[in-house]
């Protein structure tokens, strides 16, 4: 009997181990409020208000820890009346591979790499298409007959470049991913069809949406399940945490200033400990993010905003929280004690 005590103490020691928090953090921050002209667009893409602030408060949450190497990078409307105006480095896709280049050449193996994202995203389905060309080929994906690409939109300084060197796919993100040596990498995704970053298929989405908020067992799917041809990124890659589907819509409310998604990220910083270990993992960030996130909106404290936003299927653009957490989890951070105010404002 006492053999079999120490083997689980054992084990249980060997588990603990794995959540402790070694290393520096190498975090890029990008929000994107301001947007020009792309070629081939016959308008402009419409600024946002908030993605800058999302990437503001993500940057001053994280900010609070020790051993943090931010890359800040955000491009800001006047209208938005911000706090802080736009960093001299745009978040640009030339400032992107600059930025990870950096990284690359000094983070280690027991370092974290974060990439946090705000702003437009595009996606080539059936429900939403791309007011521009392809800039790459359709995804081949054998479990599905849709084939989609998906798009983080960076800022274009000149306003005549061409989608090629202001979109960044998703095929160059996990490429990206790649190159940083170190398994502690994170993607937070707070744009619409941002769930097109985990999967090639729609396929993917809809079954995922169908497990999105009934309990913990079935909310955290991993996208180990899926074969290397349905991913976009491998699953011992990075994690990644999208605040919608690939078909869906994220949203920014003014009665907040932030990205729904972003608000409920940073609150579960906060309070999402759920095992009250003082650290926040991705399943308890994610978990807390459905769960608050579907209380207030069946309560209503956002105006407007009706429980229809969580359906089965997200066909209409409505909010689907995707992780791509589970049996593989991951700690974010320990759990941080910040003003409400970064959450609120």
């Amino acid at each position: 009997m006492y053999k079999k005590i120490f083997f689980y103490l054992i084990i249980l020691i060997t588990i603990s181990c794995n959540y402790q928090i070694d290393g520096k953090y190498y975090i890029m921050s990008y929000g994107v409020g301001k947007y020009g002209n792309y070629v081939g667009l016959e308008k402009k893409l419409p600024s946002l208000k908030y993605p800058p602030n999302d990437a503001y408060a993500f940057s001053r949450a994280f900010d609070t820890l020790e051993n943090v190497v931010l890359y800040e990078r955000y491009s800001v409307i006047p209208k938005a009346h911000l706090k802080f105006d736009s960093t001299s480095e745009a978040p640009t896709k030339e400032q992107f591979y600059i930025d990870l280049n950096e990284i690359k050449s000094k983070i280690g193996e027991n370092d974290y790499f974060i990439f946090f994202y705000a702003g437009h995203g595009a996606g080539k389905t059936l429900f939403s298409n791309l007011p521009f060309d392809d800039y790459e080929e359709p995804e081949k994906n054998f479990e599905s007959i849709n084939q989609t690409n998906e798009y983080l939109c960076l800022t274009d300084k000149t306003g005549i470049q061409a989608p090629i060197d202001v979109l960044l796919s998703d095929n160059e993100l996990s490429e990206a991913l790649k190159q940083i040596n170190t398994k502690k990498k994170i993607v937070f995704l707070d744009s619409c069809h941002s769930g097109g970053f985990i999967g090639k298929s729609q396929d993917f989405n809809s079954y995922r949406a169908n497990f999105n908020i009934n309990f913990l067992a079935k909310s955290f799917y991993s996208y180990k399940r899926y074969t290397d041809e349905s991913l976009d990124t491998n699953s011992n890659e990075a994690f990644i945490m999208t605040a919608a589907s690939e078909i869906g819509s994220s949203y920014e409310l003014s009665y907040i200033r932030h990205g729904l998604f972003t608000h409920y990220f940073l609150k579960s910083l906060k309070y999402g400990d759920y095992n009250k270990d003082n650290l926040i993992s991705l399943n308890e960030s994610y978990k807390y993010i459905v769960s608050e996130m579907k209380s207030d909106i069946k309560n209503r404290k956002f105006k407007g905003l009706s429980p229809t936003f969580f359906k089965n299927s997200d066909v209409h653009g409505d909010q689907s929280t995707l992780t791509t957490g589970g049996p593989v989890d991951i700690i974010i951070s320990k759990k941080m004690n910040f003003s409400d105010e970064l959450f609120n404002n």
